[in-house]
Protein backbone atom coordinates (compact mmCIF):
# COMPACT_ATOMS: atom_id res chain seq x y z
CA UNK A 1 0.00 0.00 0.00
CA UNK A 2 1.54 3.38 -0.63
CA UNK A 3 -0.34 7.52 -0.73
CA UNK A 4 -0.25 9.10 -3.64
CA UNK A 5 -1.59 12.34 -4.21
CA UNK A 6 -3.51 13.63 -7.45
CA UNK A 7 -4.04 17.56 -7.97
CA UNK A 8 -7.20 18.74 -9.44
CA UNK A 9 -8.31 17.40 -12.99
CA UNK A 10 -5.40 14.58 -12.86
CA UNK A 11 -6.42 11.82 -14.70
CA UNK A 12 -6.16 8.60 -12.45
CA UNK A 13 -7.14 6.23 -14.58
CA UNK A 14 -8.20 5.88 -18.44
CA UNK A 15 -11.36 3.60 -19.68
CA UNK A 16 -9.29 0.79 -21.56
CA UNK A 17 -6.11 0.71 -19.69
CA UNK A 18 -4.59 -2.17 -18.30
CA UNK A 19 -5.82 -2.43 -14.49
CA UNK A 20 -2.78 -3.03 -12.12
CA UNK A 21 -4.01 -0.50 -8.92
CA UNK A 22 -7.10 -0.60 -6.39
CA UNK A 23 -7.38 2.88 -5.13
CA UNK A 24 -9.17 3.90 -1.56
CA UNK A 25 -9.62 7.75 -1.66
CA UNK A 26 -7.93 8.98 1.75
CA UNK A 27 -9.25 12.59 1.02
CA UNK A 28 -11.00 14.34 -1.58
CA UNK A 29 -13.16 13.79 -4.25
CA UNK A 30 -12.81 12.11 -7.82
CA UNK A 31 -14.91 11.69 -10.96
CA UNK A 32 -16.25 8.75 -13.16
CA UNK A 33 -16.43 8.51 -16.40
CA UNK A 34 -17.37 6.44 -19.18
CA UNK A 35 -17.10 7.07 -22.91
CA UNK A 36 -20.56 7.12 -24.72
CA UNK A 37 -21.14 7.17 -28.63
CA UNK A 38 -23.86 9.21 -30.07
CA UNK A 39 -26.44 6.96 -31.66
CA UNK A 40 -26.97 10.36 -34.12
CA UNK A 41 -23.28 11.68 -35.29
CA UNK A 42 -21.00 8.93 -33.98
CA UNK A 43 -19.06 11.39 -32.21
CA UNK A 44 -17.73 10.34 -28.68
CA UNK A 45 -18.45 12.06 -25.58
CA UNK A 46 -17.56 11.36 -21.80
CA UNK A 47 -20.77 10.58 -19.99
CA UNK A 48 -20.05 11.48 -15.67
CA UNK A 49 -21.34 8.54 -14.01
CA UNK A 50 -20.51 9.25 -10.37
CA UNK A 51 -18.72 11.34 -7.96
CA UNK A 52 -16.59 8.95 -5.46
CA UNK A 53 -15.06 10.70 -2.22
CA UNK A 54 -13.32 10.20 0.98
CA UNK A 55 -13.84 6.46 1.84
CA UNK A 56 -14.98 5.50 -1.37
CA UNK A 57 -12.74 2.83 -3.47
CA UNK A 58 -12.46 2.30 -7.12
CA UNK A 59 -10.33 0.08 -9.44
CA UNK A 60 -11.62 -3.48 -8.02
CA UNK A 61 -13.05 -4.87 -11.36
CA UNK A 62 -9.82 -4.97 -13.51
CA UNK A 63 -8.05 -6.70 -10.70
CA UNK A 64 -10.49 -9.18 -9.98
CA UNK A 65 -11.75 -9.52 -13.94
CA UNK A 66 -8.36 -9.24 -15.59
CA UNK A 67 -9.88 -6.87 -17.83
CA UNK A 68 -9.14 -3.30 -19.02
CA UNK A 69 -10.39 -0.78 -17.24
CA UNK A 70 -14.13 0.21 -17.43
CA UNK A 71 -14.26 4.08 -16.93
CA UNK A 72 -11.91 7.00 -16.63
CA UNK A 73 -11.70 8.75 -12.91
CA UNK A 74 -10.50 12.12 -12.65
CA UNK A 75 -9.35 13.76 -9.67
Amino acid sequence: MRLKKYEVKDVIVNEGDEGDLFYIIHDGRVSVYKQERSEFSGAVHMKHLVELSTGDSFGELALIQNAPRQATVIA
